[in-house]
């Protein structure tokens, strides 16, 4: 029914429970291969499997063998994030730094994907990025794209660093970006910055998370796309995403982590 890990056997003993039947390995029924290629099943199938035990559809990401037959038995499988619900990206550098792209092509591009909003987030001077005077110069220039762009806006941010002694290079942090990122030479990068059992955590404990890309040039805008399938499997909402969230929303938040 699908190459994920919900347990056949678990269904089989559902259905087993409910019709009483002795033979629980022919209480579900197999979907026949659609006309898609073998292996491949199509939803209806999947619905027609699922609906044989009185079950509603659980998507695919989710059928890990984590619960969710106990959350789709109990009604509480969630609406998960689509890739459409993504209103921003708060994560990209320009070639005023380590980026490739000008800070215009990278709000073109973000709005071309019919983005809402885009936070230029530059390296602060400790990764030789930029410092005072090339920062305020560059708040300038957003300041003036902004007054060119139509139901878009570019966000002014920085991307600062944890120094050794634990303190930060700018008292004002609205996201933890790189939550489980490498050490150099102590630990390899992840190829998720945020572990699976924290995104769950988080989600349990009502701290909203951030799907970006860091985006280094506009075509790693559409990187997007694999952190949203990403939060599918750990279960995530739109509304637990907040740049999912619109863009008055997302500052009044902002204006909460600047006391």
């Amino acid at each position: 029914m699908t190459t994920a890990r919900t347990d056949p056997l678990s269904l089989r003993e559902r259905a087993g429970v409910r019709e009483n039947i002795g033979d629980r390995s022919h209480a579900v029924p197999h979907p026949f291969p659609s006309p898609g290629g073998r292996g491949v099943y199509a939803r209806w199938h999947a619905e027609k499997v699922f609906g044989s035990v009185d079950l509603p559809f659980i998507p695919p990401e989710l059928r890990e063998n984590r619960g969710e037959i106990e959350a789709a038995h109990a009604g509480q499988l969630p609406t998960l994030i689509e890739l459409a619900d993504i209103k921003g990206d708060l994560h990209a550098p320009t070639n005023a730094t380590d980026g490739r792209d000008t800070l215009a092509a990278m709000a073109r591009a973000a709005q071309a994907r019919g983005l809402q909003y885009l936070a230029v987030t530059e390296h602060s001077p400790r990764l030789n990025g930029l410092d005072v005077d090339r920062l305020r110069r560059q708040m300038g220039e957003i300041d003036q794209l902004n007054d060119t762009l139509n139901g878009f806006t570019l966000l002014k941010g920085i991307e600062v660093d944890i120094l050794e002694n634990g303190a930060i290079d700018n008292p004002y942090v609205t996201i933890l970006a790189h939550p489980a990122d490498r050490i150099l030479q102590e630990r390899p990068a992840l190829d998720i910055d945020l572990p699976d059992r924290y995104c769950r955590m988080a989600k349990e404990e009502g701290v909203p998370i951030v799907i970006c890309t860091d985006a280094h040039s506009s075509g790693d805008l559409a990187h997007v796309r694999y952190g949203v399938g990403y939060a599918r499997r750990r279960w995530l909402a739109a509304n637990d995403v907040v740049n999912t969230w619109p863009l008055a929303d997302l500052r009044a938040l902002i204006k909460t982590t600047r006391g």
